[in-house]
């Protein structure tokens, strides 16, 4: 028997495998658990997601959260608008979604977002904006910790290249990976609240709240760059050359509670600018190179740190790259000398250890 030629053009449809059908049967039905399942809804959300999980403007990638639904003001109001402009209709048909995108996310910076609204004959969309200062929520953190059946909202954003985030009003929540990369890992963000709980362990329960939410911020905004990142956390009140040898040490502290109260107090323009000019310098330090240096008591104490391998109280670790081997190193110290180790590699990959909450170094 001759074989048949190898050409596109005796490909038949039973021999094409597409993951399409398989996410759109998906988000059909978390559609309508939100009661979101209109015509089109899930195509129209399916090519959203694709499109958003590597969206670019003009070879600068951008991360646009983009929330559907069908009462603009419900929405303004459970997701904290502020003010909000539209820019466009259309037919309700999945390209209106993709017009939307590509319309609305080269604005979403500096706390806006993208919203579709659903109507009975049309969808409009544009631009809304929230608060974007550093102790305000985002508008998907907003989304995160709603459970309110009563309104028809879904929220999805990119998390990581290939991994994105889907929200519903109701609770409901889905991981999506586009990568093909396993799911038997946690990804960096499900990583973030361990993190950020071992850096305010010590800070005053009536600050914790506004001070994680700060934290988390500045780290997942850090996440999205290419380059990875490695983090440190010391029981407070140690000396970081203690355990650091090599790093760059600041002259003082950043304490971020008292950044925190001082803003809360005096409600100025200076204490404002102050603490988001603390959490940008931060964001800037977890841009460079070696491990960033945190306390217990969310204090920062320097950056660009090194492990030196083979020295009597680092860990030897022989395999992996050079960030995952100190990541290893760091997380074998916690327990001795640190409280709290992360890493984030160039690759997405993430992992986190912190010390038992009685553990002895917390006591100091």
């Amino acid at each position: 028997m001759i074989p048949r030629p190898i050409s596109p053009t005796h490909i038949s449809p039973s021999e094409i495998l597409s993951f399409r059908h398989i996410l759109v049967d998906a988000l059909h039905e978390f559609l309508k658990k939100e009661d979101l399942d209109f015509k089109h809804a899930a195509s129209g959300v399916g090519q959203v997601l694709e499109a958003i999980s590597k969206y670019q403007e003009e070879g600068t990638p951008l991360y646009p959260s983009f929330f559907l639904c069908d009462d603009f003001e419900a929405m303004s109001i459970r997701l904290g608008a502020i003010d909000h402009h539209a820019i466009g209709t259309g037919p309700i048909e999945p390209r209106t979604m993709l017009e939307a995108l590509k319309r609305c996310a080269p604005l979403c910076r500096g706390g806006w977002s993208i919203y579709v609204v659903k109507l009975d004959d049309r969808l409009d969309y544009g631009v809304f904006l929230s608060n974007d200062f550093v102790l305000n929520l985002t508008s998907m953190a907003r989304m995160r910790a709603l459970s309110d059946p009563e309104v028809r909202i879904v929220g999805l954003v990119q998390l990581a290249e290939g991994l994105l985030e889907l929200r519903g009003a109701s609770g409901g929540r889905r991981l999506i990976y586009l990568s093909g990369s396993a799911t038997d890992t946690l990804p960096a963000m499900s990583l973030l609240w361990s993190l950020t709980g071992v850096v305010a362990h010590h800070v005053a329960p009536e600050l914790s709240e506004r001070v994680k939410t700060l934290l988390q911020r500045v780290f997942i905004d850090s996440m999205r760059t290419a380059h990875g990142l490695l983090i440190a956390v010391l029981p407070r009140g140690v000396a970081p050359r203690s355990v650091f040898s090599d790093l760059i040490v600041l002259d003082r502290p950043i304490h971020l509670p008292e950044l925190v109260v001082s803003y809360e107090r005096a409600r100025t323009e200076s204490s404002h600018a102050t603490l988001q000019g603390a959490a940008r310098l931060l964001e800037g330090m977890l841009g460079v190179d070696g491990i960033v240096v945190l306390s217990s008591d969310a204090c920062i104490l320097g950056y660009n740190a090194f492990l030196h391998f083979g020295g009597a109280d680092v860990p030897t670790v022989k395999t992996g790259g050079a960030r995952q081997r100190t990541y290893e190193a760091l997380a074998g110290m916690v327990g001795q000398s640190l409280v709290g180790a992360f890493v984030r590699s160039q690759d997405g990959a993430a992992g986190c250890r912190t010390a038992h909450p009685k553990s002895p170094l917390f006591s100091t």
